[in-house]
This record gives C-alpha cells, sequence and structure tokens, in this order.
C-alpha cells in the first residue's frame, strides 16, 4: 500500500514543499484552479525536476478546471482509491481546497486519510485529523539553493559552494580579513586598481597607482598592511610609458587567490565562513547569479539577471544576504528586501551584513521591514560574529 500526498497548489514553495520534505511519501498530486493559480509549465518542469532530485519520484499535476467544492471532491474521487493511504494537506491551502477536503473525508470513512497542517516558519506540525500517534515532524529532507531557487521559477546560473573545513582556504579568509578590515574603503579602492592594460601582469600581483594621490593613498595602505602579515612580498616599481606601476609577489594559496580579484569576495566569504561554524545552515553558496524572470534569453538578447552576496539554506527555508563593506544605508534594505521577496518568497529571510555601524534610523527601518541586520562587522571579534549568528536564527 502506497502512502501518497495531496496538496493544493500553491505559488509559494515552501506550501507545496513542507509536506513532502516531512515524512516519507510515495508519491503526490498538486490540484489547481486553472483560471487562478496553474503553474506555467516552465514552472512544472522546475518542481518535477527539483521533486526528483531530492525524493526521486515526480509529482502529478491536476487540474480542476471549475473553481468550487464540488469540482474539487470530483477531482478528489478520482485520485484517491481503497488502495492507498492518503495525507491532504491543508497547509497554505484554497478555502474550496480545505472544505472540500473536510467533506470528502467524511464522506469516504472506508478509505485511509488523514488531513494536516504544518506551520512553516518553525517547521512544525499544528495537527492532523484523524488524530496519529505522530503529532509533530521534523524535516527528513533538505532542499539545496539551486533547487529552492529553481522552485520559485528562477534559475540559479551559478552557485559556488565551498569547502570551509578546508584549512589553507579557512586561514586566508582569517588572515586578509583582519589586515584588512579597518580599512574597509581602502580595500574596495585597491581592488579596483587596474594593471597592465597589455595583459603582461593580473591585476593581482600588479597595480597601477597612476598619478592620483587617492590611488596612491589607497595601495600603500593596503600594501603596508599585506606586507605585515606576510601576504605581500617582494615589491617593486615600473614606469610604462609614463605610468607607475607597482610589482609584487603574493604568498597566498592557489585554492583562495580569488579573495583578491574583487573588493565584495572577502565579506561574502568572511560571512560565509562564519555560518558554516555556526552550524545552523546544511547549505551555504556565495556569489550566485540569478536570472531574474527565469527565461534565459539567447546571448545577444538583454537577459535581467542579479547577484545574491550569500544565500543560506536553514532547515528548506532561505535565508538570502547581502554583504556591504562599508556604513549600511536605507537602500540597501530595500534591495535586499526585494531580492530576497523575488527569489526566495514570502518565507525567504533578507538579511543584511555590513562592516560599520548601523545608524539608528537604519537600525529601526531594518526592524521594521524584518530584515536580520549584523552590523560593526569589522570591530567584532569572530567568534562574537558566529555567536550573533546563531543567536539570530537558533
Amino acid at each position: 500500500m502506497k502512502r501518497i500526498l495531496v496538496e493544493f497548489y500553491s505559488q509559494r514553495p515552501p506550501e507545496n514543499l513542507i509536506s513532502l520534505l516531512t515524512e516519507h511519501y510515495d508519491g503526490a498530486y498538486f490540484l489547481y484552479f486553472t483560471r487562478e493559480n496553474a503553474p506555467s509549465p516552465q514552472k512544472r518542469m522546475r518542481i518535477t525536476q527539483a521533486l526528483n532530485e531530492v525524493l526521486n519520484f515526480s509529482p502529478v499535476f491536476v487540474a480542476v478546471d471549475v473553481s468550487t467544492i464540488e469540482a474539487v471532491l470530483e477531482k478528489f474521487s478520482s485520485i484517491i482509491t481503497k488502495e492507498n493511504q492518503y495525507e491532504i494537506d491543508i497547509t497554505g491551502g484554497n478555502e474550496l481546497f480545505i472544505a472540500a477536503a473536510g467533506i470528502f473525508l467524511s464522506q469516504n470513512p472506508d478509505i485511509s486519510i488523514h488531513l494536516h497542517r504544518y506551520d512553516i516558519p518553525t517547521e512544525t506540525l499544528l495537527c492532523r485529523y484523524p488524530e496519529m500517534e505522530k503529532e509533530a515532524s521534523l524535516f527528513t529532507k533538505y532542499l539545496k539553493v539551486p533547487q529552492i531557487l529553481s522552485l520559485g521559477g528562477t534559475p540559479a546560473l551559478s552557485a559556488p559552494r565551498y569547502q570551509f573545513s578546508f584549512g589553507p582556504l579557512r586561514s586566508e579568509i582569517l588572515r586578509l580579513w583582519n589586515a584588512v578590515k579597518a580599512c574597509p574603503k581602502d580595500w574596495n579602492n585597491y581592488c579596483s586598481l587596474p594593471a597592465d592594460p597589455m595583459g603582461n601582469k593580473d591585476a593581482m600581483t600588479q597595480k597601477c597607482i597612476g598619478t592620483l594621490q587617492n590611488q596612491k593613498s589607497c595601495y600603500g595602505v593596503i600594501a603596508q598592511r599585506l606586507k605585515a602579515a606576510g601576504i605581500m612580498k617582494n615589491e617593486r616599481s615600473r614606469n610604462i610609458h609614463g605610468r607607475i606601476y607597482m610589482e609584487f609577489d603574493l604568498d597566498v594559496p592557489r585554492e583562495a587567490q580569488f579573495l583578491y580579484d574583487k573588493a565584495g569576495t572577502l565579506l561574502e566569504m568572511y560571512g560565509a565562513l562564519a555560518a558554516f561554524d555556526s552550524d545552523l545552515f546544511h547549505d551555504i553558496r556565495v556569489g550566485v547569479t540569478v536570472d531574474w524572470n527565469g527565461s534565459i534569453a539567447p546571448q545577444y538578447k538583454p537577459d535581467p539577471r542579479n547577484e545574491l552576496d550569500l544565500v543560506l539554506m536553514r532547515g528548506n527555508l532561505p535565508v538570502m544576504a547581502s554583504c556591504k563593506n562599508t556604513l549600511p544605508e536605507n537602500d540597501y534594505l530595500y534591495e535586499i528586501s526585494t531580492m530576497a521577496n523575488h527569489y526566495g518568497g514570502q518565507f525567504a529571510t533578507p538579511m543584511l551584513l555590513a562592516s560599520g555601524t548601523a545608524s539608528p534610523t537604519v537600525r529601526e527601518r531594518a526592524k521594521e521591514m524584518g530584515i536580520v541586520l549584523i552590523d560593526r562587522i569589522r570591530t567584532m571579534p569572530y567568534d562574537h560574529f558566529v555567536a550573533e549568528l546563531k543567536r539570530r536564527f537558533s
């Protein structure tokens, strides 16, 4: 006898997934009203692919052509038989669907059917009727970042995952952060300094300091700190066509050299390392590139995309973070709120990580918008940063 889940399809992925990821099922039906909440063929394909990866079966989508209790009852009769056990999930369900489920249960006492509802933020079972011995559940299967994004209709074009248990990478993240955390503006400017335009050197081992005082200044500040940390060695200068270039060697493991490519990468990786050490998140991705509308356009056409600095999976709900190596501002709050809602849906948690100190106004606005704000990271000891993540998400 198979155990089958019956769901009312929701545009909010966690409402479709919480039952499937909590207990074992051999199959699932997703009912939907044709004129109201029909999933597009593209979204149906992505849901099917993601569930196949996690559950090893494909859901069956069942269209209800008319939005009436009678029409839902008719569909129930066509898919629910005496040969199997059924769980009808009314979490986030349409009122007609919930009413029809109750009626069908009362009219068919000879079929094994239960109704249940979950509280998604706490991942707990609120009620099951008729009652069973098991009154609460924890997730037994977990989605990864690309899957949760795909279920929302926006595929991840890239979602790098790093081995934060790898000693050389861990050490380099902490070494570089401690070297430059006190001068975020200089670090940002340093990373943008160009190298040899003829391509003889890359930007990691050569910087053009030109004639502008701010370029010379930011290079001098960062070079001094990198040399003190044992990172920069064998510094020398060259005059190329009247422009001054500083060349040097970096004593950096090959696997960690990307930390020096872009200014924003360092704080993203520092935040990801702290998330890893908090032991709260089972999937951690840095620099996730996402297609805005879920439709991959040919290269010659514009295709709106975004980059999510940091995406964490806490259970089966995503935390989407923006990392700013500067003072936090209201604009950053609106940006991450919009992106978290678009890519993660109603149950995603937006988070802003900032190296600088937030003003009382920004702090209050973050609280009003439901955004987790962790600021002052550059003055916060690393173990305090990890503890703050635990406090916010435990």
